[in-house]
């Protein structure tokens, strides 16, 4: 760019001649070459490390763990205080399934860098592996604090879950099911089979609404990533905004894949049309997961 401009708009001798005088009358600067050459050093010193673990983390994706292992040894031999190439050796040693030199080596890690989330959260899922949810809950909640995320969200509610507190386990699930991928839809399923039972219209949503032959009609639809079924409807006659006259349950229980939508006959009219029908409104009284991943 700069080049361009000066091609198109060359500066005159005039002024070239008046900033050289300029700048002579100018304090002298400092380049700090040394300052920077001793800050660099270290990185320099660093870079074949930081290689060795990058060929590591190509070695595990090929589930070799011995080679990662033997290429993280030369990583820590020239850089030992690296949290990441600790963390990096217990990624091995989980995939060599020696779970206690894994525990050992995210420890350390958390030793090197004790305010980085993600040996914290790789510890916890182990120790959570190993049915120790205390602890595993310990390692989760601070690495969830220092930063929040789907798979520090999704243990914990598994976590809150083996110990019974299925409350606090939704609102983990919850955060955890807004995010893509497989760990989300796990999540969602999770969610739907703690949380359906208890609140069946959060995940099943209905509407009644009047048919082309003068009845009502409800439409019930699957929300979930799951098979429902057990699902039965109520249509409720309001007398106002909030309050029912009378309910009257639906015959018969439904089964919805993941996304289907149903509508549902009633004997309810006939009606001439829609505001003589307003004030019938629809209800998902239960509903069940019925598919397991």
């Amino acid at each position: 760019f700069l080049s361009g401009l000066f091609a198109s708009h060359p500066p005159s001798q005039e002024r070239v001649d008046a900033n050289r005088k300029r700048a002579a009358t100018l304090p002298g600067g400092e380049l700090f070459r040394d300052r920077y050459l001793e800050h660099i050093a270290l990185l320099k010193h660093d870079a074949p490390a930081y290689q060795k673990q990058k060929e590591a983390q190509a070695a595990l994706k090929e589930e070799k763990p011995d080679q990662a292992l033997a290429l993280l040894e030369q990583a820590l031999a020239i850089q030992p205080n690296e949290g990441s190439f600790w963390e990096t050796r217990g990624h091995a040693w989980h995939q060599k399934k020696d779970l206690d030199k894994a525990e050992q080596s995210y420890t350390t890690a958390i030793q090197k860098t004790p305010n980085y989330f993600s040996p914290l959260l790789y510890r916890g899922m182990l120790r959570q592996q190993e049915n120790n949810y205390a602890q595993a809950q310990t390692d989760l909640l601070a690495s969830h604090a220092l930063l929040p995320n789907p798979a520090s969200a999704f243990y914990l509610g598994e976590s809150y879950v083996a110990v019974g507190d299925t409350e606090t386990a939704v609102q983990y699930y919850k955060q955890a099911a807004g995010s893509q991928g497989e760990l989300g839809q796990l999540a969602q399923y999770k969610l739907a089979v703690l949380d359906l039972a208890q609140n069946p219209n959060k995940y099943i949503s209905s509407r009644a609404y009047l048919g082309n032959d003068g009845y009502i009609k409800v439409a019930i639809k699957n929300d979930t990533p799951v098979t429902v079924g057990g699902i039965t409807v109520q249509l409720l006659e309001m007398q106002d905004r909030y309050n029912a006259s009378r309910q009257i349950p639906l015959q018969g229980k439904h089964q919805l894949n993941a996304g289907q939508r149903k509508d549902l006959p009633t004997k309810i009219g006939p009606f001439s049309g829609d505001a003589e029908a307003g004030d019938w409104r629809s209800d998902v009284a239960t509903a069940k997961v019925v598919e397991n991943l």
